[in-house]
């Protein structure tokens, strides 16, 4: 059913609003059964139409009443109807209205802490709401290092990501390129501490030298170390390169001897109590060997020496 009215005897019909008897919210059509009231002043006609008929039968009863709403709720509900500078006319319509005038009892702010507070100047006449920023810490940034949801504050350890998002810090470069920062894809807290010098820390390194993905340390496991971390280096004939190479070294036709290890034509073989011997292969398919000993007694030397051959035949 369609509510209408029409103010020139029924020449012209408009929709009108209807309000819920008891209050609510205002209407101008219904599909079910209700009590609505309507303002008529200065109407000469209102109307139910049916707008769209199938079947059945629709009780409408139109009674004239002397008051206007009478409850508080209802006018509550006529009203709610118009918004913006609009106003309920008459004919119980919303109409555009004009500008008005008025006067400020007082007008007042809040602040928003830790970012701004506000002032208010004239407060009773023309107000001047003014917002002032508030001061940070030295050295903190504004956010939630919380690792949940929270309010944001002031903090000088800041936390990018949490659980499930991994935190990510960027750095653009003077020119051109990006440089990011962020953590491995494993749990684990880990603290990377910055060296008192300027550098460029090493991102590759090259064979025998290695980067450890744990700790990004520079390690080396076929490189020669000393416990105190002091330089390598060797008693002749060792020597030791600046690249860490070990090397022996002596003059033609040496051995190295003794428990110094220094070369000499003439090495000694054994010690008191243990027989040098000195053992000579052969070269060729017969095999021949020599085994010479050597067996200090007292105040004498004897030497013993003993030959065999060795005849491999073949055909």
């Amino acid at each position: 059913m369609q509510f209408e009215s029409s103010g020139d005897n029924g020449i012209t019909w408009v929709s009108i609003l209807g309000i819920p008897l008891g209050g609510g919210t205002g209407v101008t059509s219904a599909t079910g059964t209700g009590t609505w009231t309507f303002g008529v002043a200065a109407l000469t006609d209102i109307r139910a139409r049916a707008s769209a008929y199938t079947s059945g039968t629709a009780a409408t009863t139109i009674q004239a009443s002397g008051g206007g709403i009478g409850t508080a709720a209802g006018v509550i509900g006529l009203f709610s109807a118009c918004s913006g500078t609009q106003y309920l006319g008459a004919d119980a319509a919303c109409h555009a209205g004009g500008g008005g005038s008025g006067t400020v009892t007082s007008f007042s702010a809040g602040t928003l802490s830790p970012l701004f507070t506000t002032s208010v100047a004239t407060a009773t006449t023309t107000p001047a709401l003014s917002f002032t920023l508030s001061n940070a810490g030295a050295g903190t940034l504004f956010g939630n290092a919380t690792g949940a949801s929270a309010a944001p504050g002031f903090t000088a350890t800041p936390v990018l990501g949490f659980a499930g998002t991994q935190g990510t810090l960027g750095l653009s470069g003077l020119t051109s390129g990006l440089l990011t920062i962020t953590t491995q894809s494993v749990a684990g807290t880990p603290t990377w501490t910055a060296g008192t010098a300027s550098g460029t820390p090493a991102v590759t390194a090259s064979a025998p030298l290695a980067i450890t993905a744990a700790t990004g340390n520079l390690a080396c496991a076929t490189c020669a170390t000393t416990t105190n971390g002091g330089a390598i280096t060797g008693t002749s004939p060792v020597a030791v390169s600046a690249a860490g190479a070990i090397s022996l070294s002596g003059a033609a036709g040496q051995v190295p001897n003794g428990t110094s290890g220094a070369f000499t034509a003439t090495p000694t073989l054994g010690a008191v109590g243990t027989a040098g011997t000195l053992t000579l292969s052969g070269v060729t398919r017969s095999i021949g060997k020599t085994k010479i000993s050597f067996k200090k007694g007292a105040g004498k030397t004897v030497i013993h020496a003993c030959r065999f051959t060795l005849l491999r035949l073949q055909r």
